[in-house]
């Protein structure tokens, strides 16, 4: 009688993998000449070593990322603008509307509200996912009267229903008929939009528009926010080997990433007049996947010549903070936007507290304070080498590492270009930190930046996950906490419903 091994019972248990594993060993021939075609391609402008550095991070991620090859990309770096064509994407679905969001609230949430009302009645299927802690203040109508609409509203991480209520739901997506996405860090609140419309004005920031194959991908994302599907599930349940087979052979031909900037002329326009190749990478604690940090760290790692990013709450982890060191070691120029006026005060505090290490290393630091008083910068961007751009909803510091994101990766110069001249901008309304500047802080300002980091890093590993391995008494503490609130819902539903029969 055979031995039963872990890797033979997974072959019993899922059949297919085994038939995946034999076609993997008989097509290494193919992968081999495909990757010889491609790196034979004649380049024009663009350096061969950029060409080649960014093509082997794309392999890479390309391991738990599929390929777009061609999509429509449309950028929006107001949120009057931004909600608008949300508004009449909504206005335009036949099918279906998936909406995940942060924090949802104010006269843009009810606009929303009307439309995805309307559309219910209409026939649309209409999903919206909405997090407790970031909607908060979400007016109690909105479940309710889109529900009687025949719409579908889900809660996301609800202390009733979930172990970890530290987990959130920091994704800002709109897809709509699968064939329209949107994303990027705009909330649909009235924080976004300008005094001019009636808004408040306090965040500027970045949201983008996809049309083509990569809009279905991110409609995928939106339905496992709510309910992972089983499928999903065996997807990473397969070996690392079988699973980077997988995906490579489930894309779109490596040739089609654009070479040059000589394909295709940039033009003035919000709206990218070519065919833009990206992949869609998302992160979620409650499904074990990393995949934005991954893809974070081989962007940073394969940088040739530049490296831009910006990002409101700057505490990155340290494997990111090592690349971030490492490439600034190797003599790339790397540039960081932060938030010099921030809505987290102790997140501000806490970045400037590690900011003498990267400024040692070369690294230069912009504080964004923006044209208006009291504008914070909340973009999250990447560029690098002028070839590959991110955008997403991921920030670079300790909370996002756990929370459920997504970021778009575009590879298309004419979309770097636009991004780098959003970047320039910020540039001009922000001021440089130096080591003068930090030497010239008093002892208070030390001690309080010391204080408000170690809580930040100690309130991360409070709620886990983290890259250190946790105390067992934290780990106590955070189960107490997580049954606290749990009997705190039961109860505060117990009494509501009990109030009811007595007023009855």
């Amino acid at each position: 009688m055979s031995r039963l091994t872990p890797h033979s019972y997974f072959i019993r248990r899922f059949p297919s993998t085994n038939k995946l594993r034999q076609s993997f060993v008989s097509n290494q021939k193919k992968i081999s000449s495909l990757l010889r075609q491609v790196r034979t391609k004649p380049i024009t402008s663009t350096p061969q070593k950029i060409i080649d550095s960014q093509y082997r991070v794309f392999s890479r991620i390309s391991a738990f990322a599929p390929f777009s090859p061609a999509n429509r990309v449309s950028f929006y770096f107001s949120g009057d603008n931004a909600f608008k064509s949300m508004w009449s994407a909504i206005s335009a679905a036949r099918t279906s509307i998936r909406l995940d969001i942060y924090h949802l609230e104010g006269d843009v949430a009810e606009i929303t509200r009307k439309l995805l009302i309307q559309k219910a009645r209409e026939g649309v299927s209409v999903v919206v996912t909405y997090d407790v802690f970031g909607s908060s203040n979400l007016d109690k109508n909105f479940q309710s009267s889109l529900e009687a609409a025949g719409g579908k509203v889900i809660p996301f991480n609800d202390p009733l229903h979930f172990q970890n209520p530290f987990v959130r739901n920091h994704r800002k997506l709109l897809v709509v008929d699968d064939s329209v996405g949107f994303l990027g860090g705009m909330n649909l609140t009235d924080q976004f939009r300008s005094e001019q419309s009636g808004g408040l004005g306090l965040f500027r920031d970045v949201h983008i528009r996809v049309e083509g194959s990569a809009a279905k991908a991110l409609g995928h994302l939106s339905s496992y926010s709510a309910q992972p599907s089983r499928r999903t599930a065996r997807y990473y349940a397969l070996p690392r080997y079988l699973r980077y087979f997988k995906s490579r052979f489930a894309m779109t031909p490596q040739s089609q990433l654009p070479a040059s900037v000589s394909q295709a002329e940039c033009t003035e326009e919000t709206e990218i007049s070519t065919p833009v190749a990206m992949q869609i990478v998302d992160s979620d604690f409650l499904q074990r996947r990393r995949n934005i940090q991954l893809a974070l760290r081989l962007l940073i790692r394969s940088s040739v010549n530049r490296l831009y990013l910006t990002s409101p709450y700057f505490i990155p982890t340290r494997r990111l903070r090592k690349e971030l060191l490492d490439a600034a070691q190797r003599g790339i120029d790397v540039r960081i936007v932060t938030a010099g006026v921030n809505d987290v005060g102790m997140a501000l505090f806490a970045s400037q507290y590690i900011y003498r290490s990267f400024l040692e290393a070369g690294i230069k630091i912009y504080e964004y304070h923006g044209p208006a008083r009291g504008e914070t910068l909340h973009s999250k961007l990447a560029m690098v080498d002028g070839y590959t751009g991110c955008v997403g909803s991921f920030n670079l510091d300790l909370h996002s590492d756990r929370n459920l994101e997504v970021m778009a990766i575009m590879y298309s110069p004419c979309v770097v270009e636009k991004m780098e001249a959003q970047f320039q901008n910020y540039l001009l309304e922000s001021k440089e930190v130096t080591l003068d500047c930090l030497e010239r802080r008093t002892i208070w300002h030390h001690v309080r930046n010391a204080v408000c980091y170690h809580a930040v890093v100690f309130t991360n590993n409070f709620a886990g996950p983290s890259e250190t391995p946790v105390n067992p008494l934290i780990r106590r503490l955070r189960r107490l906490v997580v049954y606290m609130s749990k009997i705190s819902v039961i109860w505060r539903k117990l009494t509501s419903v009990h109030n009811s029969r007595i007023s009855s």
